[in-house]
Formats: structure tokens, sequence, C-alpha cells
């Protein structure tokens, strides 16, 4: 929607270009040229990409660092919302990784020293997710990521090992750091995808 990306970046695009999406997201992304430059927007219109859409967008308008992009805007149109940030240009996004992936651990310090902001809410307990995989394995096993005898012989040590971690607290965390989110730029590793 032409009207809600302009409203998310401030002014009327110059150019906008159409980014793949992908991982879980049924987001539509774009590249889009602005007065100022160019403008990273991502559009949600279905019911749980809002839900993440829009506690991004409180990840963005709440922290600075290095270790995000800029936040530029975000519109709500109730039924559909568009976010705007930094355009990270010259990031690299693995695979491959690089062979020094130090940027990535200095940005989570920083992401751990950060407030958050006081709309999110704090992370309460939460369900086994192994021990799920346990109950149903199919949908786990169906990713090829190891085979049901590796995963027979390990369940059992992932589920005790699940147990001794601490998920509550109202520190700021991204919660899934995986490679597509992670952009290697010269000013250090940026996290992306906030929701």
């Amino acid at each position: 929607d032409l009207e809600l990306i302009a409203k998310a970046v401030g002014s009327a695009p110059i150019t906008w270009e159409p980014l793949r999406s992908g991982g879980y997201t049924r987001s539509r992304a774009w590249r889009v040229t602005t007065t100022d430059g160019l403008v990273f927007a991502k559009e949600a219109d279905d019911e749980g990409s809002l839900h993440m859409l829009r506690r991004e967008a409180v990840v963005y308008k709440g922290v600075t660092g290095r270790f995000l992009p800029s936040f530029v805007g975000f519109a709500d149109a109730g039924d559909r919302a568009t976010l705007a940030v930094e355009f990270l240009a010259d990031a690299h996004w693995p695979p491959p990784y690089p062979a020094d992936v130090t940027p990535l651990f200095g940005a989570l310090e920083l992401v751990a020293a950060s407030d958050p902001p006081s709309e999110l809410p704090a992370q309460g307990p939460r369900s086994s997710r192994w021990e799920r995989v346990a109950a149903d394995p199919t949908p786990f096993l169906g990713l090829g990521l190891c085979s049901s005898g590796w995963l027979e012989s390990s369940i059992d040590a992932l589920i005790e090992a699940e147990r001794r971690c601490f998920f509550e607290g109202d520190e700021l965390v991204h919660n899934d750091i995986y490679s597509g989110y992670v952009g290697f730029t010269s000013r250090g590793a940026v996290l992306v995808d906030w929701g």
C-alpha cells in the first residue's frame, strides 16, 4: 500500500522495489528510495504478523544502539501496518558467516545492556518446546535436521538442558537470533526482525 509506505517513511517514495520475504513471516517488504536515501519498509496485514510488527515498532521507537537499524517511522491503519527503518546497504547476511563473528557477540552485549521499552511485556514461564517435540516428533524430524535415532537418544538430554535454562525476566532480548536476522556491517553486527 503506497499510502501506508508514504506515511511510514514520512514522504512520498521516489521508487519502491519489492524484496523477497522469507522466514516465518508473511509480511511484504520493499527497498524504498526517498529524498533522504534508502529505507527498508515492511507491511503486515494478518493478525499474527500485525502483532509482531507492532511489537517490533515499539523496539525500534524505544531503543537506540548500533546493534539495530535506525527507526524511520511506523504507520498503523488497523487492519494493516508498515514499519520503516534504515536500509542496511553495506550488510553481509550469512551464510556464510564471516571468519570473525566477534561483532555478533558485541551486539548481544549491547542488547543486554539496553533498557527495554516499558510497553514490552516481561517474559513469563513457557512450556517446554522439547517436551512438545518428544510428544510428536514428526514435524521436527520433517525438517531433516537429524535422524529419528539421534532424536530418540538425545531427547531426554535436550529436555533436561531446557529445564536448566531461565527464560523469565524483563531484560531486552532479541529472542530469535539466526543468520537471516544478523547483518554484519561496517559498524558491527546489526540485528533485525525484533517481532
